[in-house]
């Protein structure tokens, strides 16, 4: 049984969390993201997608 992520890699993390928040109605959803990534600590992080290497990696 294989681990999917059901992620799409071309989306950014915020995209990601507002296709979620739109399929599940929740209501304001572009300031409820953006208000859990700063409560998280993950608004840096918000722009990059799955596919994209973390820190400094290049290849």
């Amino acid at each position: 049984m294989g681990h999917a992520t059901l992620l799409h890699p071309a989306l950014t993390a915020r995209e990601q969390l507002l296709f979620a928040a739109r399929l599940y109605a929740v209501r304001e959803a572009p300031a409820r993201v953006a208000s859990l990534l700063d409560e998280h600590d993950l608004s840096a992080l918000a722009q990059r997608s799955r596919g994209e290497p973390a820190g400094s990696v290049a290849r």
